[in-house]
């Protein structure tokens, strides 16, 4: 089997580990988020109608929100929230206009359930990132923890940047699909880490540079984890194009955390660890059980 030589270009996959960071923090602090009411609260509205309306005309009823046609004759409303008389008295409106409305989502939610609801996130986030830090430890080193966290922690930075730069709707199912990202790029992560610490431990590799065991490792574990990917993509795009306009939050967000956390199981946890267990390599952390 050909060893890949993926340590080789250790720099080159630093500087676009590095511009794909600054990219994603330029667009969260210069374009925002676009919270949708589970954080910024409001009323989000998803309605079907009997046949094709211009969003316009909607509008002319909900005057402040933002009106999205989402497929044919379903229109999400995202506004300010609406009290039970607002909202019958919009919805009786809706129905004098434009005739029989199916209602398929209703949720309103208030401004300081939105805050405690982003300090939730914000916790979730934290105790998984401290869990995986000590799992990691414990089961391999330090130097593997490490490494392993700052992966997750690079795909929820690009994730976030996209989200920003194009402006997609965040809401709690994008937490999900955060906390499910981490949880499947470690599990990768832990597959190529573990094939290194049994290669590290193999008689005929001792005189290896651990470059050479990275790369080996690496690239035996190559096949499982494109098979992978591309098996859960298969789903995920199905289910984005199949799946009902509810679900397009949480899959688009899986999609993309899914490649990105495959670029950083290999491009950024295998070369920190590395460069870690190199620098400190005088120091016993490795746990050989």
């Amino acid at each position: 089997m050909k060893i890949i030589n993926f340590m080789g270009k250790k720099k080159i996959i630093y500087i676009v580990t590095v511009v794909l960071l600054l990219a994603s923090f330029i667009a969260m602090f210069t374009k925002g988020f676009n919270l949708g009411p589970d954080f910024a609260g409001g009323t989000l509205l998803e309605i079907k109608l009997s046949e094709h309306i211009a969003t316009d005309d909607i509008k002319a009823i909900f005057k402040e929100s933002d009106i999205q046609e989402t497929e044919a004759n379903h229109y999400i409303i995202k506004g300010s929230a609406l009290s039970e008389e607002e909202y019958n008295n919009k919805m009786n409106q809706l129905k004098e206009k434009f005739g029989q409305i199916e209602v398929v989502k209703n949720d309103t939610v208030s401004g300081v359930i939105g805050s405690e609801l982003s300090q939730k996130a914000i916790l979730a986030l934290a105790l998984a990132s401290l869990g995986i830090i000590i799992y990691l430890t414990i089961r391999f080193e330090l130097f593997f923890g490490i490494g392993g966290i700052l992966s997750s922690l690079h795909d929820i930075i690009v994730l976030l940047g996209i989200f920003a730069l194009f402006q997609i709707q965040i809401g709690m199912s994008f937490i999900a699909a955060i906390l499910t990202i981490v949880g499947y790029s470690i599990n990768d992560t832990i597959v190529i880490y573990d094939r290194i610490r049994e290669n590290l431990k193999v008689p005929s590799y001792q005189k290896d540079s651990k470059e050479l065991i990275v790369n080996r490792s690496i690239t035996q574990t190559l096949g499982r984890s494109i098979t992978t990917v591309v098996c859960v993509l298969i789903v995920l795009i199905s289910l984005y194009f199949l799946g009902s306009s509810s679900t397009h939050e949480f899959t688009l967000a899986m999609i993309i955390g899914t490649i990105i956390g495959m670029y950083s199981s290999i491009a950024v946890a295998s070369p920190l660890w590395l460069d870690l267990s190199r620098k400190f390599s005088g120091k016993k952390f490795l746990n050989n059980n």
